[in-house]
């Protein structure tokens, strides 16, 4: 690809992302937008010409907010402005000089070298204004009205001697304006900006007004037009060379932090997102922009890096990226604009009012349709079902056959006669969610697999957590089309959730699996996989799920530590990571020499000789739970340099009595649970260690009778949790004026339970 037509379609998505905020209220304008962003892309890129020039809807709108780019040029800070010094220094001189025929200076270059930023920066220097009688700056573009332009210089032209303006300028026509413009500069010094001139027409139509007169009178036009032949003299600029496109990006990205200095763990990342914006300001000012509100962890990083890289070309599909990332991308954006609500627990809700709008435009589209078990609607036309379960026959509910999501809720449990009867309605589903936790809580009947799915070759979703199906029937290996399949029967970790407390959303495992077929592996397009139980067979096949992103295994014995280590380290994509021991046996992860760089969220479960040494090498891991580990040394030691880590619970994880918080350890750490350590008498937490921390729990630390030393360190601390603790401790916690109790005013919650 031509460089500058790959410089041209950068800026093509700088446009588009400028231009989002309105059309993100477009309905469904997810899937037309990328028609839309390749008609904007044609119209900006510099080889327009070389390419065939679609107009969408939209791309009109779009091409009416451009020219606010470079009107925001003249409000650039000083310290935005990177790179200029030596063109400014230099244009400034040629203006001022001492030749006195009207000589005309064009600044070259593609869309986003600075071109305008620069002329403003010249045409704003007061030596430049005081040097001249007169002055004025216009805006071209490339549609515009001559008549619009003529009387914007006028205006511009009379405001700069402080005259007034001549009567019915605005209704006054082409040919007049022209007249008033050619006798009011005729006997003046003058200077006058054009800003993105297109073609020669639009310079024609304006240089007749514009007299070349012996008083030293310039005319500056911006331009990406390199054959306009109308200069006497042309700046070609040239793109930021590497240390002044890292200057002007760290001055957008980390405006607030002190020095504007990278984070270490994101120097490599950033400097990629810097290289693929090519020295390009307007590139490296948005995208900076951009990245300042972004999350600051390598793997949200990783993924506009990714989308950067991808030659910008919005026809394809993104390699790197899946449809759930895509999502994901877009939910971020929504939760960003406010219009959907982030309740945390790793949960989004919608406003009231926004939910009614939502469901009515949904079902007016046809898009999705809410009913009821007990209802019975026979003008169904919507592709996806939802059915808010309440007893009754759900197989009388609308005609399946067209469906291609269908999703039950509620409280009750589902007869697998009616699952039966409706799923061999189902001709094109492909996705399928059967049951949900609220089920569970009633035991769902659901024992095994209605046979009638195996003919859902579409089916993309299979959703069977909480039942009571154990094994999975071989005819689900025929599925090649499945993405998630989703398994396990979890468990809500009791020893957090204490009765008369509000409970964790944290404290779960997935303990138990189901029997699968070997021949799951064959299952080439699965990207979740929680939870089945290990074999040798599947430990050893499981690394040719390569588009894994969540895995769940359980019962995994000792001796398939090689295979099953093996196997994890192909999964170059894995999110998150579930392992079990077998019961009673010791989990060896040991040989795990390389995991996938990405994982966010790992939990293992069972005894362990030693931590696993690559658990320091997960600079995106953000959740980890350790259970029945029983380490000998103190883990935090290890794990407390984890840059993202924002929740970690032990459970039954450590023998030892003392555990030490030092300074600076989990620096973004939110949450911590500690369980069961049964030997731990002392807590130490240095000041400066997580400085983040929200809500700290502890539950059955038998020898802990006291309150963690330096808790007062933890200013931002707002809950803490004394589960079942020593008795002496919560008697002090809870007498007034105590020490404890001193220990704990700054804390706005404080629960305590034996």
């Amino acid at each position: 690809m031509d460089k500058h037509e790959h410089r041209g379609r950068f800026m093509g998505f700088l446009h588009n992302a400028v231009s989002l905020p309105r059309s993100i209220f477009v309905s469904h304008g997810i899937a037309t937008r990328l028609h839309e962003i390749k008609a904007k892309l044609l119209d900006i890129s510099e080889s327009a010409k070389l390419l065939p020039h679609e107009e969408s809807s939209s791309s009109h709108d779009a091409n009416e907010s451009w020219p606010y780019y470079a009107e925001s040029s003249h409000f650039a800070l000083e310290e935005e402005l990177v790179g200029i010094e030596e063109n400014k220094d230099e244009l400034i001189g040629w203006l001022k000089d001492k030749e006195p025929q009207r000589r005309v200076v064009s600044v070259v270059g593609m869309g986003g070298l600075g071109k305008t930023t620069l002329v403003t920066k010249v045409f704003n220097n007061p030596i430049v204004k005081q040097h001249f009688q007169c002055y004025a700056w216009i805006s071209v573009s490339q549609s515009y009205k001559i008549e619009e332009l003529l009387q914007t210089l006028l205006e511009e032209l009379y405001a700069s001697t402080e005259e007034d303006l001549p009567d019915k300028i605005f209704q006054t026509d082409y040919r007049r304006l022209v007249q008033m413009l050619f006798n009011y500069l005729q006997d003046k010094r003058y200077v006058i900006v054009l800003d993105d001139v297109w073609n020669r027409q639009a310079w024609d139509d304006i240089i007749i007004a514009i007299p070349s007169n012996q008083f030293g009178s310039r005319v500056v036009l911006t331009t990406r037009n390199r054959k306009l032949g109308v200069e006497d003299k042309a700046f070609h600029l040239q793109p930021l060379d590497e240390t002044d496109s890292w200057a002007l990006f760290s001055i957008k990205a980390f405006w607030n932090i002190p020095n504007k200095r990278c984070p270490q763990e994101l120097k490599r990342v950033a400097e990629a997102i810097v290289g693929n914006c090519e020295g390009l300001p307007l590139a490296i000012v948005t995208v900076g922009g951009i990245m300042s509100l972004k999350e600051r962890s390598e793997l949200e990083w990783e993924k506009v890096e990714v989308s950067l890289s991808w030659e910008i070309c919005f026809v394809e599909v993104r390699r790197d990226l899946t449809m759930e990332d895509i999502a994901e991308n877009y939910l971020n954006e929504l939760i960003h604009r406010s219009m959907i609500q982030d309740v945390g627990k790793g949960s989004c809700q919608l406003h009231d009012v926004m939910r009614d709008l939502a469901q009515s435009i949904a079902e007016e589209e046809n898009f999705c349709m809410l009913c009821h078990g007990k209802e019975e609607r026979h003008d169904f036309k919507a592709r996806r079902l939802l059915i808010q379960f309440n007893g009754g026959d759900i197989s009388r509910s609308p005609c399946m056959s067209r469906l291609r999501s269908f999703f039950v809720f509620g409280k009750d449990a589902i007869p697998s006669s009616s699952l039966n009867r409706i799923s061999s309605t189902f001709r094109q589903l492909r996705v399928h969610l059967q049951t949900t936790e609220s089920a569970i809580l009633r035991n769902t009947k659901v024992r095994e697999l209605p046979k009638s799915l195996a003919r859902l070759r579409n089916l993309q979703t299979l959703d069977i957590r909480h039942s009571e199906v154990e094994k999975l029937p071989d005819w689900i290996t025929k599925m090649k089309n499945l993405r998630h399949l989703y398994t396990y029967r979890s468990a809500i970790l009791n020893y957090f959730n204490v009765c008369g407390a509000p409970p964790i959303p944290y404290c779960r495992y997935f303990g138990k699996g189901v029997q699968a077929p070997s021949r799951i592996c064959d299952l080439k397009c699965l990207q979740s996989l929680l939870s089945v139980e290990a074999s040798a067979e599947i430990v050893q096949q499981v690394g040719n799920l390569t588009q894994l992103r969540e895995l769940g295994i359980t019962k995994v014995r000792k001796d398939y530590e090689k295979e099953l280590c093996s196997s994890i380290q192909r999964m170059k994509g894995l999110r998150n990571l579930h392992i079990t021991a077998n019961n009673g046996e010791t989990l060896q992860v040991e040989e795990l020499s390389s995991p996938p760089h990405r994982l966010q969220l790992l939990v293992l479960e069972g005894h362990l000789e030693k931590l696993p040494h690559w658990i320091t090498s997960l600079r995106n891991l953000t959740y980890l739970h350790l259970k029945l580990s029983q380490l000998k040394e103190d883990p935090l030691l290890q794990i407390g340099p984890l840059p993202n880590l924002l929740v970690l619970l032990l459970s039954k994880a450590y023998k030892g009595q003392q555990l030490c918080f030092v300074a600076g350890c989990f620096p973004r750490l939110k949450e911590l649970y500690l369980s069961e350590l049964r030997n731990l008498n002392h807590v130490r937490i240095e000041q400066g260690a997580m400085p983040s921390i929200k809500k700290l729990s502890f539950h059955q630390c038998v020898g802990l009778t006291t309150l963690p030393e330096g808790i007062e360190h933890l200013s931002g601390l707002r809950e803490l949790r004394l589960m079942e603790m020593p008795v002496e401790l919560i008697e002090q916690q809870k007498k007034d004026g105590s020490e404890v109790q001193k220990m704990v005013q700054h804390i706005p919650i404080v629960l305590s339970f034996l």
